[in-house]
């Protein structure tokens, strides 16, 4: 048996990069993983060889679609991981702070049955800010997601759920 036995995650990002690392890690250590992304192939290759994870083609901006196929898959949620982000686009705001607030507020009942955990991913570059023009806002919106992380922590710990960020630095992940 391993640490996640029995544990309910949903990965949002998992098409690449760190969110793909993420739902391999959680699935290697047992854990049931719903591995969310905009590209459908992406997903699938994320979910290659590993019959614990469940690919899940969907905007992040869905929440309650992405909350309600965790919970049709597994019946329970334990973790959350934000990872899913842009950093360029229309979808700046969208993607990178409304869908985690949105994937928060509709999991939040959930992670209070399990005593669950939010993993909200941010990024160095939210701490130092962004060296080249172009992408402050996305620096700006990273950091607006820690002192959410900051606020949740405080509010939704009596109720049983951690809210934690971290904070990577920058990661060879190919651009679609």
């Amino acid at each position: 048996m391993t640490i996640f036995t029995g544990k309910a995650v949903v990965v949002t990002g998992a098409g690449t990069g760190i969110g793909r690392a993420a739902a391999r890690a959680f699935a290697a250590q047992g854990a049931s993983v719903l591995a969310v992304g905009r590209t459908a192939s992406t997903v699938a290759e994320t979910a290659a060889d590993l019959p614990t994870i469940h690919p899940f083609t969907a905007d992040v901006a869905d929440a309650d679609r992405v909350v309600g196929a965790a919970l049709d898959a597994f019946g329970r949620l334990d973790v959350l991981v934000n990872n899913a982000a842009v950093t360029t686009g229309d979808g700046l705001v969208t993607t990178n702070l409304l869908a985690p607030v949105g994937l928060v507020r509709a999991a939040l009942p959930h992670l209070e049955r399990t005593r669950g955990v939010v993993v909200n991913v941010s990024t160095a570059i939210g701490q130092r800010g962004w060296p080249m023009p172009g992408g402050e806002l996305y620096a700006a919106l990273k950091s607006a997601l820690e002192s959410l992380t900051r606020s949740w922590a405080v509010q939704y710990a009596p109720r049983g759920v951690r809210v934690v960020a971290v904070a990577p630095g920058p990661i060879a992940t190919p651009h679609y």
